[in-house]
């Protein structure tokens, strides 16, 4: 992925703290660059209100410890998810969105007497649009690269598409070659 935003023309910096960002120029350790576009990436940090919630145990990196089932250890009853549960994949969309949906479950079953069910967490699958027609497509151990990447992420799309909307209006957007990131010169089709 590297490689083919280089070829791009991105520059990619890695392990470099940003210092300042002004209107055209940014300072990070060791550099100073003009520039019109900063993509800036970094880490993840739970919100500071878990740390300030009497009974919440959190692990090294501030995230609310949860049972089986998506409650916070020792307070039954409160279902933590996202960003802020300590789970495998935390930071991501799509485990986000499956422990939010098991919490609604949960909490509607605790409501009506029902057994909650577990928590079970599934590897997400990563695509990575780079460019026209070029992805970068990880489903469990196995990556693909290029135009094979591409049509994978096409699929995810599809996909996508049909989970939001009627069959008929996700082929319609599927055909039109729509994108969550159409706006973006890099990635809008041809």
């Amino acid at each position: 992925v590297a490689r083919r935003l280089r070829e791009l023309g991105v520059n990619i910096f890695t392990n470099r703290a940003m210092l300042q960002e002004e209107c055209e120029e940014v300072l990070v350790r060791g550099m100073k660059m003009k520039t019109e576009t900063v993509i800036w990436t970094a880490g993840i940090r739970p919100n500071s209100l878990y740390q300030k919630i009497p009974g919440f145990r959190l692990d090294q990196k501030g995230r609310v410890l949860v049972d089986d089932f998506l409650q916070a250890r020792g307070c039954p009853n409160v279902f933590i998810v996202g960003d802020g549960a300590a789970t495998p994949y935390f930071g991501l969309a799509q485990p986000a969105i499956r422990e939010g949906r098991l919490a609604g479950e949960n909490i509607a079953r605790s409501l009506t007497g029902r057994a909650l069910r577990r928590f079970e967490p599934q590897r997400p699958y990563h695509a990575l649009p780079v460019g026209p027609r070029w992805a970068a497509v990880m489903l469990g151990s196995a990556a693909f690269y290029g135009r094979v990447g591409w049509w994978l992420r096409r699929a995810v799309d599809l996909r996508y598409f049909l989970s939001i909307l009627p069959p008929a209006k996700a082929h319609l957007a599927f055909q039109s070659s729509k994108t969550l990131c159409e706006s973006c010169q890099i990635c809008a089709p041809d």
